[in-house]
């Protein structure tokens, strides 16, 4: 099980760059990241047994590679917690769901990073799972990536 995930703060012009860059270090395969085939539900489809998540947020990219594993990954500017709503957090909360490390922030990126691992996207309802029964989930494996500026989470298969 080869594989990584890349954080890093730039130009949102050089995100494709970047992401070619970071997959041609992690598979030694040259990608166009504009040219990769993509799902119905906009999942990018894996590159020679290789899976490839890809999130922003304003300037900072998260990029997950890893071979013969699905993968999902998400970031978001701790700012963006202040954005959340009661009436987000009632669509994206389950019945009774714990804050995790201290902001719902955190939970609504696990969520978004789960989303992407199963293919699911945004249909796949985030009140149906609680973000702490997903981290204690033992068939995948968490990565938690967060700093003081953002909160990041990746999600893999465990082989």
């Amino acid at each position: 099980m080869l594989g990584g995930v890349l954080v890093e703060k730039l130009e949102p012009r050089k995100f494709a760059e970047t992401i070619e860059r970071y997959f041609l270090r992690v598979t030694g395969i040259r990608i166009r990241y504009s040219e990769l085939l993509r799902d119905e539900l906009g999942k990018i489809l894996p590159v020679s047994d290789w899976h490839l998540s890809v999130s922003h947020s304003e300037n900072y990219l998260a990029v997950a590679v890893y071979d013969d594993e699905n993968v999902g990954v998400d970031i978001e500017k701790r700012q963006h917690g202040e954005k959340l709503s009661s009436r987000v957090l009632r669509k994206i909360l389950a019945p009774g769901e714990a804050m995790v490390n201290g902001d719902y922030l955190n939970n609504y990126v696990i969520k978004e990073a789960y989303a992407k691992y199963l293919g699911e996207g945004l249909s796949m309802g985030f009140s149906r799972y609680d973000a702490n029964k997903l981290l204690a989930d033992a068939k995948v494996k968490w990565k938690n990536l967060s700093t003081d500026e953002y909160v990041c989470y990746a999600v893999r298969d465990i082989i």
